[in-house]
């Protein structure tokens, strides 16, 4: 009697254990189908929305090799660049460039932008126009005859060919290079100032003063011109358009209407340089913070139309 207690004793020990094995692999492997080995499950939220990618090439020549040095385009490029640091650009700063680092720095900005975002181009030292068509001088350019420019100097048409190949979603271009041009003398084509060019969709071509005139270098360490910018574009929640129209009302009163800062757009949207300032209840008020509002599909069905137009693409396009 007492043998058959203990053999069934031990029988239902048995199968208990294995009923408890049974249940333990089922749930292991219920386990094993959801969360799969050596992964943390964490709750399916949507993540926020990143920034917009800001690139900028800043570039500032002031040593020029072959005629007289100017004063402020290096402290322009410095001080401008911080600045777009300070409001989420990266930053590719040349100072006193040769024409192969500025080939070079338009090659690197140009692979630096691809895949979309906000393009930024600020270039301050001599330029000229010549034909309708506006060139950055380097340092090192030795201006003899009219048929050097197109080889020792940049076409600013190309830096724009690089943002758009880029399919960046705004470009913005800041050309301070309307000086007195000591170059000029010597070419039958060349005209003062820069020519004004329509911008392509999505671009804003910024002036340092209007097509055909010239701009002074600036008594102080920034030219006139520049020194504005760097003041608006701190401005929280102040939107391009906006800040070019204050640049230009100060740029006006201080030299008494003989200097007008110009711009030719064709944004589609708005761009802000600084956050708007938070309301009391810690939330943004206006546009988000650093917000490009800008429609990138509205962009690319305008470039599709203008490559299939059947009329001829004017200067910059």
């Amino acid at each position: 009697m007492v043998h058959d207690t203990a053999c069934r004793s031990v029988l239902i020990t048995v199968c208990l254990l294995f009923v408890c094995t049974a249940l333990g692999s089922a749930q292991s492997k219920k386990r094993g189908q959801q969360d799969p080995r050596g992964v943390t499950v964490v709750p399916n939220t949507p993540l926020a929305a990143s920034p917009e990618r800001r690139v900028a090439l800043v570039i500032g020549n002031a040593a020029y090799q072959y005629t007289a040095p100017l004063k402020n385009p290096v402290n322009d490029a410095q001080d401008i660049a911080r600045v777009l640091k300070e409001l989420q650009f990266q930053v590719i700063l040349r100072t006193d460039a040769t024409l192969d680092t500025m080939r070079d720095a338009i090659f690197q900005f140009g692979e630096q932008l691809k895949g979309g975002g906000v393009g930024l181009l600020y270039y301050s030292g001599h330029g000229m126009q010549v034909k309708g068509e506006n060139y950055l001088v380097p340092i090192d350019a030795n201006l003899v005859r009219e048929d050097d420019i197109k080889r020792k100097t940049i076409n600013a048409r190309d830096v724009l060919d690089k943002m758009d190949e880029a399919k960046s979603h705004l470009n913005l271009v800041f050309l301070d290079a309307c000086r007195n041009n000591p170059f000029l003398r010597s070419f039958r084509s060349a005209s003062d100032g820069l020519a004004q060019v329509d911008a392509p969709t999505g671009t804003l071509i910024a002036y340092a003063t209007a097509p055909g005139r010239v701009a002074s270098d600036g008594p102080g360490q920034n030219g006139l011109y520049t020194s504005e910018l760097l003041k608006q574009m701190r401005v929280p929640g102040l939107s391009a358009t906006e800040m070019f129209m204050r640049v230009r009302a100060e740029v006006m009163k201080q030299t008494g209407n003989k200097q007008v800062p110009w711009e030719a757009s064709s944004l589609v949207g708005a761009f802000y340089f600084a956050a708007p300032p938070k309301n009391t209840a810690g939330t943004q008020t206006g546009a988000a913070a650093n917000e490009t509002k800008i429609d990138p599909a509205a962009v690319e069905r305008r470039r599709a139309r203008l490559r299939h137009s059947p009329f001829p693409r004017r200067a910059f396009n």
